[in-house]
């Protein structure tokens, strides 16, 4: 990675290598097995699915009373998230966000049309279905 001009922060956060390690891989002084790596990312993700569980099977009433319900889901959602990190799969869900979409933005003009139309009295809201009418003594007309 530092052949192809990556920084350390890059690279840091790539391999979750320290600083001083990649210092030391850059110098020669150190080696990084790429199988070593992987086999330790998965040996880190199933410490983590390990104690998602425990901690999932943990919450019962006496648990609940000592520490609140907040920190327990929090606690899980944590390790779920790094976990799926640590396999390689996205915690979030935003590849297309901020990305403008045509038939979107035509669905947003029309309704727009439609808004200013009926704001300046030219849409009237009429009632389609039909509307039962009581007389006062409770009979249906």
């Amino acid at each position: 990675m530092l052949e192809l001009g990556k920084t350390y922060d890059e690279i840091q956060s790539a391999t979750g290598l320290c600083r001083e390690s990649i210092h030391r891989v850059r110098t020669g002084e150190k080696q990084i097995e790429e199988g070593l790596q992987v086999a330790m990312r998965k040996m880190e993700a199933n410490k983590f699915t390990l104690l998602l569980h425990e901690i999932t099977d943990s919450i019962d009433g006496r648990t609940i009373e000592k520490a609140s319900l907040l920190q327990r889901v929090v606690s899980v959602g944590t390790l779920l998230d790094k976990r799926e990190l640590l396999e390689g799969r996205p915690t979030q869900r935003t590849a297309f966000a901020g990305q403008k979409d045509e038939a979107l933005d035509a669905e947003i003009q029309a309704l727009q049309e439609k808004l200013g139309a009926w704001e300046q009295g030219k849409v009237i809201n009429a009632v389609t279905l039909p509307v039962e009418i009581e007389s006062v003594d409770g009979q249906k007309d």
